[in-house]
């Protein structure tokens, strides 16, 4: 009786095993332990029937044998749990490693995003907003232009006229996300030789052509320290119009957020048609309608902070595209003394002394 019963144990025992390899199910491996508290119970209770029959002579052999063929197949029985055990502790490590990559993956895909796009377009694309095309009635754009560029190019080493660009970019990027709020005023778009921000969309204000014009300033500050690869100081060429426009996401893979209208042109031509800034020399070109927009307040600080003082530019100017406008200048005194009586310069842009 007692070697059937102990072929039978092996004969469990290694059933046990091959659904060990073959399964991983936490309810299967409860059953087998089941099982096995009952079969153990079983065993003392048989050990202790069948010790009362064993001569003194062959007991402690017997005992042996029976602990053999019965206690370790029976034992077989801990293994499902210990291999299901191992494989949820590494299913948990793969799980928790997993998640901690789709995170970064998300965090990481969130932050390019919001690079190319505002973070309140952001917002909607990421809800599954496709087709976005929004108009502002009242926003301002802003333009700045790399002075001189194409003379650099040809004159320059083209890799150190590269780094001349990225430096000027990067240190205006730095100055408006420490300076200001960037989900007041957002960079629209850059390429070589122009930097374009607007305010006013997608976020509105009321404020809109005040606050561009604080951006504009600071921005001029910083850039006009950069010196060139001729070891000039960087010249800008900086534009500023207000009106209405519409805003909207352009492609999928890559999407770009963009804006639109007779305002972005104005704005333009008001950069390319704009004084040069130089170091301590800051000169904005606006049109009459960021002007209107204008309180004394704003141009009262204006003047302590930056020694920025609007003044009009001469008796008006034919605008490529747009005719005949009259036009303004917030410079510094040093930049108002290089314009003659019709508001032109006096001297070439790239000088560094005029």
């Amino acid at each position: 009786g007692a070697y059937c019963s102990a072929a039978l144990m092996w004969g469990a025992a290694t059933a046990v095993l091959r659904g060990t390899f073959d399964h991983h199910d936490i309810r299967r491996w409860a059953q087998w332990f089941g099982a096995y508290v009952a079969m153990v119970g079983v065993i003392v209770l048989s050990l202790r029937t069948q010790r009362a029959g064993w001569n003194a002579g062959d007991s402690g052999w017997k005992l042996f044998l029976h602990c053999v063929h019965i206690l370790v197949p029976t034992s077989l029985f801990l293994v499902p749990g210990i291999s299901c055990s191992c494989q949820m502790m590494s299913d948990d490590r793969c799980s928790e490693m997993l998640l901690e990559q789709n995170l970064k993956t998300t965090i990481r895909e969130k932050e390019l995003l919001e690079a190319l796009v505002p973070k309140a377009i952001s917002r909607r694309l990421r809800k599954g907003e496709r087709h976005i095309a929004d108009r502002y009635e009242e926003a301002s754009v802003c333009f700045v232009y790399l002075a001189e560029l194409q003379h650099m190019l040809q004159t320059q080493d083209n890799t150190q006229v590269l780094h001349w660009i990225n430096a000027v970019q990067v240190a205006m990027d730095h100055a408006l996300q420490k300076g200001f709020d960037v989900t007041q005023v957002s960079k629209v778009e850059t390429f070589q030789d122009f930097y374009m921000i607007v305010c006013g969309c997608p976020v509105e204000r009321a404020d809109h052509s005040e606050l561009i014009i604080d951006v504009a300033a600071a921005l001029s500050d910083v850039a006009v320290r950069i010196v060139r690869p001729d070891g000039k100081p960087t010249a800008i060429k900086v534009g500023v119009s207000s009106g209405p426009l519409c805003a909207g996401v352009i492609g999928e893979r890559s999407p770009r957020w963009s804006v639109f209208g007779d305002t972005v042109n104005t704005a333009s031509r008001m950069a390319s048609n704009a004084l040069c800034s130089l170091p301590d020399k800051t000169n904005l070109h606006i049109s009459s309608s960021t002007v209107r927009s204008l309180s004394p307040d704003f141009l009262q600080r204006i003047e302590q902070v930056y020694k920025l003082k609007l003044a009009k530019r001469g008796d008006g100017m034919d605008i490529k595209g747009k005719g005949f406008m009259h036009t303004f200048f917030l410079a510094t005194p040093a930049a108002a003394l290089r314009l003659d009586a019709n508001g032109n310069p006096r001297a070439k842009c790239g000088a560094v002394t005029e």
